[in-house]
């Protein structure tokens, strides 16, 4: 799980390609986790009135959440990708109520079986083997 998240966070530049559902909810999983953490610790800390650790710490995890920020684009676009549909879907979720609903059932929904217009499907064995090979921890179509 931690790799999952990890490697995610690693390809906070890649927008292309495709992100299975296990990835893009693992990422998520342990988003909320370690965001939740640091602000229960945050919340601790200014109950016990450590007011210089409680706003560092509130600071760190406000921090934390917005260095997330485009990663969590990122891994969105591609499980887009995965189903077959334009990364340009991602501004749905910004429509209040409706949006991120409707934003919510695309993650949900399984990815198209085999290649389709951006790339091979992230489930097939023999193109994971190659791709990590090819392109060691750092994975990226262009080779950078």
């Amino acid at each position: 799980m931690i790799k999952i998240y990890i490697d995610a966070i690693k390809k906070w530049r890649r927008w292309d390609g495709r992100a299975r559902r296990k990835e893009y909810w693992l990422y998520q999983l342990c988003n909320i986790l370690v965001g939740s953490l640091a602000y229960a610790v945050s919340l601790t800390l200014r109950a016990l009135e450590v007011n210089t650790l409680a706003i560092f710490s509130f600071i760190a995890t406000y921090a934390y959440l917005f260095l997330q920020i485009i990663p969590t684009i990122a891994i969105s676009v591609r499980r887009l990708h995965d189903s077959g549909r334009s990364g340009g879907l991602y501004f749905v979720s910004w429509i209040p109520y409706i949006g991120s609903v409707w934003f919510f059932v695309l993650m949900l929904l399984p990815g198209t079986k085999g290649r389709n217009k951006f790339g091979p499907d992230p489930r097939d064995a023999q193109f994971s083997q190659e791709f990590a090979t090819s392109y060691g921890d750092y994975p990226d179509f262009r080779g950078e």
